[in-house]
């Protein structure tokens, strides 16, 4: 579900952040009903001010790549990256002022500079962008009129007045706790998933966090989660489900399984003598096999 619409920019300053003031709440009474959005009141100072955290991600683009690294030539493919950017925050395509704007904040902040002597003292040099705006504004107004197809790929789980006066260590502490909280749902759900995945695919198998492991479903940054992350982060009810369907399913691995499939398919006048000799399996387990095909007939 989308949690807000970005308003047009009229306020005469590009963005490059999202603030609370920049975006049109969709359907905040069901957001606010289902836990997906929260409106908070937090101060490090005098003044409670209002936060809202979300409980899903948006997009929203990021870019200190382009303060640091930053373009050279009208050639460049930094502006193309730049322009999708600007123009996600601050819609332009029909909007003359802000492909006005957008070519300032690209020059002044995103070109590089260099020395050049001043028209108006000899001897003093001022630093000047290597591209003009004369150069870089019809690059912009023509990239703007076609379809830009972009979609930040980096994220944000929480919002903040225009005017906030938070200071940076707090916000931060906030975003880190509101990332564990989405870490945490990922794997719970990411479990779950694997786990009615299994039930799903071999219903007469018991599941055990190994046997999840092995879906190689769950992943995280360091690649396939291990038994002991599966383990820590399964929620109560998987676990549950797990226990109910361990309960009645006959078998502890897939290759006693795999044994009982081939067993259905034998002569069933055979002895279990005869029938364990040619599975490869004892005795006792032949006549679990044919408890369970009771059972299950």
């Amino acid at each position: 579900m989308k949690a807000f619409r970005i308003k047009n920019n009229t306020s005469g300053k590009i963005r490059t952040k999202l603030c609370i003031e920049d975006v049109e709440i969709i359907n905040q009474e069901v957001l606010e009903g289902f836990g997906l959005m929260e409106k908070m009141h937090l101060s490090t100072g005098e003044y409670p001010e209002l936060v809202l955290t979300f409980k899903d991600p948006f997009r929203v683009p990021n870019f200190k790549r382009f303060y640091a690294s930053k373009i050279r030539n009208i050639t460049d493919p930094y502006i193309v990256e730049a322009v999708k950017r600007l123009n996600y925050l601050n819609p332009a395509r029909k909007d003359t002022l802000l492909q006005k704007k957008i070519t300032e904040y690209i020059i002044t902040h995103f070109v590089v500079t260099e020395p050049r002597e001043s028209g108006v003292k000899l001897g003093v040099y001022i630093e000047v962008p290597v591209i003009s705006y004369e150069e870089l504004h019809p690059i912009i107004v023509n990239l703007l009129q076609v379809d830009l197809l972009y979609e930040p790929d980096t994220e944000d789980f929480v919002l903040y007045s225009r005017d906030s006066k938070l200071d940076r260590g707090f916000k931060i502490s906030i975003k880190a706790q509101l990332r564990a909280r989405a870490a945490l749902d990922y794997f719970e759900k990411a479990i779950h998933s694997a786990a009615e995945y299994l039930i799903d695919q071999t219903e007469l198998v018991k599941v055990s966090h190994t046997r999840i492991r092995d879906t190689t479903l769950i992943q995280s940054s360091k690649g396939v989660a291990s038994t002991q992350t599966i383990r820590k982060y399964m929620s109560e009810r998987t676990k549950r489900v797990i226990d109910e369907h361990n309960s009645w399913s006959p078998f502890k691995s897939e290759g006693t399984y795999i044994k009982f499939e081939k067993f259905i398919k034998l002569e069933q006048d055979l002895s279990a003598d005869e029938i364990a000799d040619i599975l490869g399996v004892s005795k006792s387990t032949v006549l679990d096999f044919r408890k369970t095909l009771e059972i299950i007939n």
